[in-house]
């Protein structure tokens, strides 16, 4: 069997697995010993790489001729994938025995590439075999986790291991702590905009200065035309914070919008996150468009979340519309609440006990009575009071009254005119 392994260039992962299993049979550990030292050593070693076509270290492999490797290798052939050699074969199978065999002998080494000038931790992780790239991980130092995953890919960008797991929190973490222990290594192309945006989904601002420090800037993170204002409005659980930290680092500011006109606040109100949203639209421009000419407003007034009506608020309390020219922007926001009411028949008398409790509408809305008969959507009558407190310069507007009438909505005008009545006893 050991003759097999050495001679065979395309040996499969089958003979690694049937050598390893007559190996660790009971009653054979003397004969494992000897054979362990046998594949460890040196003489054997240079047999196996040389059957294998494996190379030491990625730069014996980087400078090759670009016809070497023409094709991408997210595009290999299933067959070229599973049977370059044993230890590329046994990853691809999964088979977490027979590579960490190969790697306690020494018959492979985690430095090894293969023929096709792909590492073995590369193709570790292509497999998503997470035990695999622990073990390769532990045998590695900080200088060859800088090495591309493949070294013979024509295009110079690198694929790293770094930008692989940026995906993934936990590990990602482990990697940059003990890429960061060597303060000589420039880190600078081991994540690229794609890997940053990755990155702006689950990243700590502590974790984010210390990727500045080395030459990284989550604020340079960029991917499909969205930035790292709506990554991070979109899915970080420490949004607030890192808003706060890309304000002084971000190339651009937080109401960029995407190529259909979303910003990081639209966003933040489609994903209902009330406390991003709520910063956001203190510290960006809330009156710009989407690809269909709705601002965020708009989109909060619509949004049937409990959410989109805290972060309306928000909107409206730095943007007021107290100017007449706001008259159009306000019709379009109680349009789209009409939009958004949606029918309950049952539980209308608590209704304004789903109201937020710390929005503007407090002071009046105890003041609004809705019969048990009246079919209007709690968020709506909050949403309404807010654009009732925030448009003092046209509140008692007729166009508004005709707009309620329109809608047809039942109660929706005697609402208006309660408020209006509550306005007007205030005075």
């Amino acid at each position: 069997m050991l003759d097999v392994l050495c001679s065979r260039p395309l040996a499969l992962h089958k003979d690694v697995h049937a050598f390893r299993t007559l190996l660790t049979l009971d009653g054979y550990e003397r004969v494992r010993v000897k054979c362990m030292a046998l594949l460890g050593s040196p003489k054997c070693q240079r047999r196996i790489a040389a059957s294998w076509e494996l190379t030491e270290g990625w730069k014996a492999t980087a400078q090759a001729p670009e016809n070497w490797w023409t094709r991408d290798w997210e595009r290999l052939s299933e067959a070229a994938k599973l049977y370059v050699d044993p230890a590329t074969a046994s990853i691809a199978h999964g088979c977490v025995e027979c590579v960490e065999f190969l790697l306690e002998t020494r018959a492979v080494r985690p430095t090894m590439f293969n023929k096709d000038g792909e590492s073995f931790l590369g193709r570790a992780v292509v497999a998503d075999i997470k035990e695999v790239q622990d073990l390769l991980l532990a045998a590695l130092d900080a200088g060859q986790l800088i090495w591309p995953l493949l070294a013979r890919r024509p295009r110079d960008s690198g694929w790293t291991y770094l930008t692989a797991v940026a995906r993934d929190p936990a590990r990602f973490r482990n990697v940059w702590c003990k890429l960061e222990s060597n303060p000589e290594l420039d880190l600078t192309a081991q994540l690229d905009p794609g890997g940053l945006y990755h990155v702006c989904k689950h990243a700590t601002v502590d974790l984010a200065v210390r990727l500045c420090q080395r030459g990284l800037n989550l604020g340079n993170a960029t991917r499909n035309g969205r930035g790292c204002w709506h990554v991070v409005a979109e899915s970080n659980p420490n949004s607030v914070e890192m808003c706060q930290w890309l304000l002084r680092h971000a190339t651009d500011p937080p109401h960029t919008a995407t190529g259909n006109g979303e910003t990081a606040l639209m966003t933040a109100i489609r994903g209902g996150r009330s406390e991003v949203g709520g910063w956001l639209a203190r510290h960006s421009n809330t009156k710009v468009k989407n690809a269909v000419g709705h601002t965020a407003a708009e989109l909060a007034a619509e949004h049937k979340s409990d959410s989109s009506v805290i972060i309306l608020e928000e909107i409206l309390r730095h943007t007021p519309l107290t100017d007449p020219s706001d008259l159009e922007l306000g019709k379009r926001i109680i349009r789209n609440i009409v939009t958004g009411i949606w029918a309950e028949k049952d539980g209308l008398s608590g209704v304004t006990q789903c109201w937020p409790r710390k929005t503007a509408a407090e002071p009046i809305r105890r003041q609004i009575q809705v019969d048990e008969d009246e079919v209007l959507e709690d968020r709506a009558l909050a949403k309404l009071a807010i654009v009732f407190r925030y448009s003092g310069g046209w509140r008692d507007c007729n166009e508004l009254r005709k707009l309620a009438l329109v809608a047809n909505v039942n109660g929706f005008l005697r609402v208006w005119e309660i408020l209006t009545q509550a306005a007007k006893g205030e005075e």
